[in-house]
């Protein structure tokens, strides 16, 4: 039986299957992946590129170095997920939750996060060049060398957030958030 077929008749044997074997790197490329139950599922170097994640639930995943680049998490719920050095190049996480969310060293350039709940995110080191952020909120959220670089930042709140070495922010972009501290590169 495939994995994505385990996955449709018996989640909790398909995650146990997944976290017993730690030296593959699965190829989820494309993958219907919507609405999957993949909570506590630990995935290193997975390449679920171009996948469709939308309402997926992902709350306490290790999603270490994958390949989520195009990949349509829309609605997913993500809370207390490891993204570590993670590929979101191009995807849309519009509208999701990421509650207590390591995104360390990840690639967010031209992520949509339009309407995402960032909440007490750790965020060392992500690119968010060219993303859009419109309508997102950042709440207790930090970061060491975060680059904004072209993002799209409208109707960004933002409060209680700590961010050092912050590079490519426009001057002034900071004036109406909340409670935050911006120390730039």
């Amino acid at each position: 039986m495939s994995l994505l077929s385990l996955l449709k008749t018996d989640p909790a044997a398909f995650r146990e299957r997944i976290n017993a074997d730690r030296t593959s790197e699965f190829d989820f490329s494309g993958a219907n992946l919507r609405g999957a139950d993949l909570r506590g599922i630990s995935l290193w170097g997975a390449d679920l590129s171009g996948a469709d994640l939308r309402e997926a639930r992902l709350q306490d995943a290790f999603l270490i170095e994958c390949n989520l680049a195009g990949a349509d998490l829309r609605g997913a719920d993500l809370t207390g997920a490891n993204c570590r050095d993670t590929s979101f190049a191009g995807a849309n996480l519009s509208d999701t939750r990421l509650y207590r969310v390591k995104l360390n060293d990840c690639d967010l350039t031209r992520t949509h996060l339009t309407g995402a709940d960032l909440e007490l995110v750790f965020m060392d080191e992500a690119r968010l060049t060219g993303a859009f952020l419109s309508g997102a909120t950042l709440r207790d959220a930090s970061a060491d060398d975060i680059d904004f670089t072209g993002a799209d930042l409208t109707d960004l709140t933002v409060v209680d957030c700590v961010f050092s070495g912050v590079t490519g922010l426009p001057e002034g972009a900071e004036a109406g958030w909340t409670n935050t501290v911006v120390t730039r590169a």
